[in-house]
């Protein structure tokens, strides 16, 4: 008889305009939060029994952002149905609507498998009445925008193909809607919605083509080694003597020099182009990225160009080096390291 008179209480409870106070009342009758996960620790359920009571008597001193929060850990630590059935209340007074519909929905559940019909009672009625109060946001994607990789978020979560066009319970306050594609440039709209019987739609027009970013101008896209023929017969510095030997040493080691420098500065692009490419793969979940993932992966793919030229110009450096060291006293080097526009050349006498 008492749980019968419970639930027609309850449900007398939610057609007034005092529902949300008067049905947590009535959850705080309920007793325990009744969880459920044979595989909690026991260390774990007793810490949510402690939590769930601390929640309740902060509902029942008005401290609901407090409570909701008790409530919310006792839940991840140990799920159960009493704890849910308060959680969604708390939101409810919290102004969260939409998050309080789910949970309620998500409670009816948990009583139908703990066979508490006084609980699903409570959780689908109270679902049922809340649910025409519920704010919405649709977001329509026409046909003309769709294309393929297209990816709609809101709040910085996916919304799927699916629920396109659908109206979807939202909490009130601010929601981002934001899409991006391959090659467009992203669409970004910021929407205010009520608590409480609100309605938007978002409808996403033609994304633009995305500027194709100008190369930096020292960035080269081909490597052009030049090697000349053989040194003229008459050469000004052979066998001329000591100063002319120490000139050619000196030019050895600076021409060596200026190559191990190009050899460092490569590898520093080189490890930018991998610390880039790892964090394009970041923003390209399940092979799709976004517009940043796109833009990181374009800087990978310049820095790593950059280290392969300056790795082939500074190898060609050292080499030069090495072989005007070993013949300074028989031939005359005349070595040239040039760039021009997107071209890099090397041009020596040998």
């Amino acid at each position: 008889m008492r749980g019968m008179a419970l639930r027609t209480g309850a449900a007398a409870a939610f057609r007034g305009p005092a529902s949300a106070a008067l049905s947590v009342t009535l959850l705080i009758g309920l007793g325990a939060p009744g969880h459920a996960r044979a595989e909690t620790s026991s260390d774990d359920k007793a810490l949510a029994t402690v939590l769930f009571k601390e929640g309740r008597a902060l509902l029942a001193g008005g401290q609901i952002s407090l409570a909701c929060a008790k409530f919310e850990e006792s839940q991840r630590l140990d799920p159960g149905g009493g704890t849910i059935l308060n959680l969604a209340l708390c939101h409810e007074q919290a102004g969260l609507l939409a998050r309080s519909w789910s949970e309620l929905n998500e409670a009816a559940a948990f009583a139908r498998r703990d066979r508490r019909p006084d609980r699903e009672a409570i959780a689908v009625e109270h679902a049922r009445v809340l649910e025409r109060r519920l704010s919405t946001l649709t977001i329509v994607v026409p046909e003309s925008v769709r294309t393929e990789g297209l990816r709609v978020e809101r709040d910085g979560h996916e919304v799927g193909q699916a629920s396109w066009s659908t109206p979807m319970p939202v909490d009130g306050g601010e929601h981002v809607v934001r899409v991006a594609a391959r090659g467009k440039e992203p669409f970004e709209s910021t929407v205010v919605i009520a608590k409480e019987g609100d309605a938007h739609t978002v409808e996403i027009p033609p994304l633009r083509d995305a500027a194709i970013a100008a190369a930096p101008a020292a960035t080269p896209a081909a490597v052009s080694l030049v090697v000349a023929p053989s040194a003229p017969a008459v050469d000004p510095l052979v066998d001329r003597g000591p100063a002319k030997t120490s000139r050619r040493r000196a030019l050895a080691f600076a021409v060596g020099g200026a190559g191990l420098a190009q050899l460092g500065v490569a590898g520093y692009f080189a490890l930018r182009a991998a610390d880039k490419h790892r964090q394009s793969d970041l923003n390209c979940p399940g092979e799709r990225c976004d517009q940043t993932g796109v833009d990181l992966n374009h800087q990978a793919e310049t820095a790593a160009d950059i280290a392969t030229v300056l790795t082939i110009t500074g190898l060609a450096s050292v080499a030069t080096g090495v072989y005007l060291f070993a013949t300074s006293r028989r031939i005359s080097p005349h070595v040239a390291i040039s760039g021009h526009g997107s071209m890099v050349g090397l041009a020596g006498w040998f």
